[in-house]
């Protein structure tokens, strides 16, 4: 496992598109950072202003920008199989390492790590950034917001296996980013919530329902303020539970394909 992983992160920093898609989430993160998403909502503090509102502002670099940078943390994912189908260097890699589960999870494994960390380096950076142009440098380390920042990274690293995940369901990464895109508005606020709302059940039986949900668990498990529903570490281990599940299924269909490069 430890080659493959190894071959699989050397195969990412060697294709232009992750280091695009990279830039794109640092470029992101920094424009929140200095105010150019969460301001718009509650402004920045002043200086010397209440403590805990600084750290929710400084959370809203992270909450502010997951729904868009979940589409590139799959599209990321993806990449990692579908680079290899586009070029045909698919079947180099299935007679480098003939075990197709250990592939895919290989593969599974080097995207969280990467996508993960990257995503946890710019976080932090942002933050800091955030922090410094606020004049909130000192109260960094308090109110849980390191709390987000490393359940941001985790979050990331789970979309890119899920992206991983429905590049060998779906067969095509145009049609996976439109569905991870339309994913939290679309298909669960607008059609499954209130599709189980008129079978009967309770406006509180469907708020304890979201958190659980696929994007309602992964932006639960990065809420700054958890005074209510399931704690951010359930809801993480909720939306851990989907990328397994997608894994899962994944693995099913890699194992009975044939690999033909696309």
């Amino acid at each position: 496992m430890g080659s493959m992983l190894r071959f699989e992160l050397q195969r990412a920093r060697s294709v232009r598109i992750t280091w695009v898609l990279l830039g794109v989430i640092a470029f992101l993160t920094t424009a929140a950072a200095m105010g150019g998403f969460f301001s718009i909502t509650n402004g920045p503090p002043e200086p010397g202003a209440d403590p805990v509102a600084a750290a929710r502002d400084l959370a809203g670099i992270i909450t502010g920008t997951a729904p868009f940078i979940a589409v590139l943390q799959a599209v990321l994912g993806a990449q990692s199989l579908d680079h290899e189908y586009r070029y045909g260097t698919i079947r180099l890699t299935a007679q480098a390492f003939p075990n197709r589960t250990r592939l895919l999870v290989g593969k599974a494994q080097a995207v969280f790590l990467m996508v993960g960390g990257f995503t946890l380096a710019v976080y932090a950076a942002a933050v800091v950034l955030g922090a410094v142009l606020e004049g909130q440098i000192d109260d960094l380390g308090q109110f849980g917001l390191w709390r987000v920042v490393l359940s941001g990274a985790v979050v990331g690293g789970l979309w890119a296996v899920i992206g991983l995940g429905l590049r060998v369901v779906l067969g095509n990464i145009a049609v996976l980013a439109v569905l991870v895109a339309l994913v939290p508005l679309i298909l669960e606020n607008m059609i499954l919530l209130p599709l189980l709302g008129k079978a009967g059940l309770s406006d509180d039986t469907l708020d304890r329902i979201a958190p659980f949900l696929l994007s309602g668990s992964s932006f639960r498990a990065i809420s700054w303020s958890a005074d209510e529903g399931p704690s951010p570490l359930v809801a993480l281990v909720a939306f851990a539970g989907w990328a397994v599940l997608f894994l899962v299924v994944a693995n099913v269909l890699f194992t009975r394909r044939d690999i033909r490069p696309a």
